[in-house]
């Protein structure tokens, strides 16, 4: 198990109670095992966006998909960085939320 600590607050509190080293041959495994469970997780995402995608256009569902609303928002920014986009996005949302349009 991998876990990641976002604050310097976690890692002060942070018990190991053990700990060992992993050898290569239990790395690769890990890490195969890990590729696996991912490619399955993201065909599973991307079912599931199709089915949405068809929901919305067949008008089973009223509304825009989320990934349609964020992609708008960068309309006019194909050239910027990956750091601007960022920012932009969440000069928007924090808009949407002082609007109260979430």
């Amino acid at each position: 198990m991998q876990y990641v600590s976002k604050s310097d607050k976690t890692d002060k509190q942070a018990i190991f109670q053990t700990g060992r080293k992993l050898s290569y041959e239990e790395l690769k495994s890990a890490n195969e095992l890990w590729l696996i469970e991912h490619e399955e997780m993201t065909v599973e995402m991307t079912w599931r966006r199709l089915e949405e995608r068809s929901d919305v256009d067949q008008g089973k569902v009223s509304g825009r998909l989320f990934s349609d609303i964020v992609n708008s928002c960068f309309i006019g920014m194909e050239n910027s960085t990956n750091e601007e986009k960022e920012v932009h996005l969440t000069k928007v949302v924090r808009g949407w939320f002082r609007d109260e349009k979430c």
